[in-house]
């Protein structure tokens, strides 16, 4: 087995099925290789514990592969490394959220930062923002935020990938735009 010659279709194949370009696939297969290798010593040494099921077992080798690629991965790149829906592949991404949630949430944080779009809503006096999210794990994260946040007037629609929060929350009796310093959405991404 020639481990050079599987990377580089490997490669190829990530290329093909995703919107990956040369040096990011080639990135994204040396962190596989760092995912697996990071696996394969943890179950031997027994620093983690062995999953019960297949799909706490795909959960767990998502999350390495996150971990390697310091993101997380999209939908279209996980139902191609698992060769699954993309039905399929959001449900591994929330299963992974769900157990391993402390190994991911910088990722998820990163991801609702640069994914989010946002415009202005409602009415004078009663601006809100409304924030359209590609991939749903980004989606439900920007909620889980905004919750923790202290936000309760939240409007979200799942089917669509939106939140509807209000332009600021007070905390400590401090305003705080939920745009910008909740959700860390930048001047950038506001939408037409």
């Amino acid at each position: 087995m020639n481990v050079q010659t599987i990377k580089s279709e490997t490669q190829g194949h990530l290329e093909s099925y995703t919107n990956l370009d040369s040096q990011a696939a080639e990135r994204l297969v040396d962190a596989l290789c760092d995912a697996a290798q990071a696996e394969l010593l943890g179950m031997v040494s027994g620093g983690e514990p062995y999953p019960s099921s297949m799909s706490d077992l795909r959960a767990l080798r998502l999350r390495y592969m996150c971990q390697a690629a310091e993101r997380l991965l999209t939908t279209q790149e996980v139902a191609v490394l698992f060769r699954t829906t993309d039905g399929g592949a959001d449900t591994l991404l929330t299963r992974m959220e769900v157990l391993y949630p402390a190994a991911v949430v910088k990722y998820l944080a990163a991801l609702v930062a640069t994914s989010g779009r946002w415009k202005e809503a409602g009415q004078p006096g009663a601006f809100r923002y409304l924030i359209d999210f590609e991939q749903l794990g980004a989606w439900q994260h920007a909620i889980s935020m905004l919750r923790q946040a202290g936000c309760t007037e939240i409007r979200g629609v799942r089917a669509k990938l939106t939140v509807e929060p209000p332009r600021t929350i007070k905390t400590d009796g401090t305003k705080h735009d939920t745009r910008k310093e909740i959700l860390g959405l930048p001047d950038s991404a506001k939408r037409p």
